[in-house]
């Protein structure tokens, strides 16, 4: 994955949850699951990157 694939992702992640949380009347729990499901996705992206790179750097061996 290189640095604008996980910019996009990213920013993607964000758009989508930020705009739930601007456009939907959200309950405290709803609230919270919707950070946290933000959150969840957000970790997942950093492995992908971690795991890009470190295949990245194997290959470069």
């Amino acid at each position: 994955m290189n640095p604008d694939q996980f910019w996009r992702k990213a920013t993607d992640y964000y758009d989508i949850y930020h705009g739930k949380y601007r456009r939907a009347v959200l309950t405290d729990e709803e609230l919270r699951e919707t950070v946290a499901d933000f959150i969840e996705d957000m970790m997942a992206l950093m492995g992908e990157w971690y795991n890009s790179q470190e295949n990245n750097d194997k290959e470069k061996e």
